[in-house]
């Protein structure tokens, strides 16, 4: 019973971080990336459909979901404070991997002093995001797993009216 839990909790997480991937962490660092643009003078501030689009879907479908599952975990079995910070930093730390996003952070638009904290700001607000959705959606789940209660659909919509 236990082991199915654990397995409905990582569901719930990857359902939970794509949906709050695709609505606050794609738009959030697009938005981000659009404020580093715009505050570089020597740059033209071109953007598409398609990278929109492109950042949208793939931050937020797959890093979205992807942070998710440790952020389930930890909300489970942690504290949700603990989940915030887990996924913050792996947030920021997929986004340093990229040597060519590090670099674009650190010479454009306002410095590090002003692009870091904007898109840790970013996969903070996506955790927030993703908390309140994993907690309505786990709301009606015992610990063993089970669902009791009410449906989860109604437990969603219901607690967000």
């Amino acid at each position: 019973m236990r082991q199915q839990g654990f397995v409905k909790t990582v569901l719930f997480g990857l359902g939970a971080g794509v949906i709050a991937g695709i609505l606050v962490l794609g738009p959030g660092l697009r938005l981000a990336m659009r404020v580093v643009a715009v505050q570089d003078p020597f740059r033209a501030t071109e953007f598409t459909i398609g990278g929109t689009m492109f950042i949208i879907i793939f931050f937020g479908l797959f890093v979205g979901g992807f942070l998710g599952i440790p952020g389930a975990i930890a909300a489970r079995y942690l504290h949700r404070f603990a989940a915030m910070a887990i996924m913050t930093f792996l947030g920021m730390f997929i986004i340093m991997r990229d040597t060519e996003i590090v670099e674009e952070l650190l010479e454009l638009g306002g410095g590090p002093w002003v692009n870091f904290p904007m898109f840790t700001l970013g996969f903070l607000a996506y955790s927030v995001g993703f908390l309140w959705l994993f907690q309505r959606l786990t709301r009606g789940v015992g610990s063993d797993g089970e669902i009791r209660g009410e449906s989860i659909v109604q437990t969603t919509v219901g607690g967000s009216l």
